[in-house]
């Protein structure tokens, strides 16, 4: 994981969950909910070390160490940014079940649309720089069944070769990807 990577998304989550600090609502009356800029819960502060999610630097901090936290256990800044917003235990529940798009909240494809939007992570990349993208349902012109009417992101790695994160299980690969060789088929 890049540094300023984690910036970027940090940032993005900062306006995501609070409009960079201006939407007073982001104190809650109640102090066990989520808290300041960032939206930090009192279990996420206690994961990164803990510190005062009341005061709005610390908050700050928390919460881009909440994400790094997050992005070294799934390995991908989609999934992340979805366990920031919806919990770690729904996240889980989700790819346990092979990442149904049914069941993805539209409130978390949104929010994960925006975040990666803002942070800039979702336009065109370098060659052979893995990252998420939000695209038509065609991959190099390779159709994609089932994505064309879910309004999901679209994961995709850039050149790679390697499988589309959430396809590990369909056995579908990347077109011209080298472990096979072979693009995907139209169905």
């Amino acid at each position: 994981m890049r540094t300023w990577d984690l910036d970027r998304i940090a940032y993005a989550v900062d306006g995501a969950e609070s409009s960079h600090g201006k939407d007073l609502s982001m104190w809650r009356a109640d102090p066990a909910s989520p808290q300041g800029p960032m939206q930090l819960s009192e279990k996420a502060a206690i994961d990164v070390g803990g510190g005062d999610r009341f005061d709005i630097e610390q908050n700050r901090m928390m919460g881009r160490a909440y994400l790094g936290l997050l992005h070294r256990r799934y390995g991908n800044w989609g999934d992340a940014i979805s366990a920031y917003n919806w919990g770690m235990g729904r996240v889980d529940g989700w790819i346990k079940e092979g990442r149904p798009s049914a069941k993805l909240l539209p409130g978390v494809a949104a929010y994960l649309r925006r975040v990666l939007r803002d942070s800039g992570l979702s336009g065109p990349t370098p060659q052979n720089r893995p990252i998420f993208a939000f695209a038509k349902p065609h991959v190099d012109n390779v159709f994609l069944p089932g994505l064309e009417q879910s309004g999901l992101p679209l994961p995709r790695l850039a050149n790679s070769g390697r499988l589309l994160p959430g396809m590990e299980q369909s056995g579908r690969l990347l077109p011209g990807s080298k472990q096979s060789g072979r693009p995907l088929q139209r169905n």
